[in-house]
């Protein structure tokens, strides 16, 4: 029997034009949100010691660019962040905004960027900010003065959660990738 002799041919070439067009709006729309993304990272990362592409890629790993992205831990936004975090930076950065901006792409951008720095400021070290930035402040000064993990109390050399290893991993993965775009 022949293709052209099945009676499904037709429903077939139907599906193939719909998935066609499906998948040209969710390229689309992937594109156009990546461009609004990028747009925004570079405006308010201008003056932070990081890249770009390092910011493009703790938003890639932290919430796969979706704005309205929630974790199990209620992390919110692009950059997944907590309210009390997201308090904390407002307040010390005098930045006017409200519990509701956390969805909106930029102001999340602003205040996971100004966290970043703030991290950075801090541990003077980007990769010890971006562990701090996943596994907290607090696990980062334990690891600092835990002779298993660092032994001059300001770089460490292991990194005792799977999870954060992993995720340094994947940033930095994605920092080449974004690099070239």
């Amino acid at each position: 029997m022949k293709i052209s002799d099945r009676p499904y041919k037709k429903l077939f070439i139907i599906f193939l034009i719909f998935l066609f067009i499906i998948s040209g709006f969710v390229c689309f729309y992937v594109s156009h949100n990546f461009k609004n993304i990028k747009n925004y990272v570079e405006k308010h990362s201008n003056d932070k010691p990081f890249s770009v592409s390092l910011v493009l890629s703790v938003i890639k790993v932290e919430s796969n660019f979706n704005a309205d992205a929630v974790s199990s831990k209620n992390a919110k936004g692009l950059m997944q962040i907590k309210d009390d975090t997201f308090e904390f930076v407002c307040e010390k950065y005098d930045l006017d905004l409200s519990g509701s901006d956390i969805f909106d792409a930029e102001k999340n951008i602003i205040v996971g960027i100004t966290y970043l720095g703030y991290l950075y400021e801090k541990y003077k070290d980007i990769d010890l900010a971006l562990c701090a930035y996943n596994a907290g402040e607090g696990n980062i000064d334990k690891w600092l003065s835990d002779k298993r993990y660092s032994s001059d109390g300001k770089e460490l050399e292991n990194i005792p959660f799977k999870e954060t290893d992993d995720y340094i991993k994947k940033i930095k993965f994605y920092e080449r990738v974004f690099s070239v775009l």
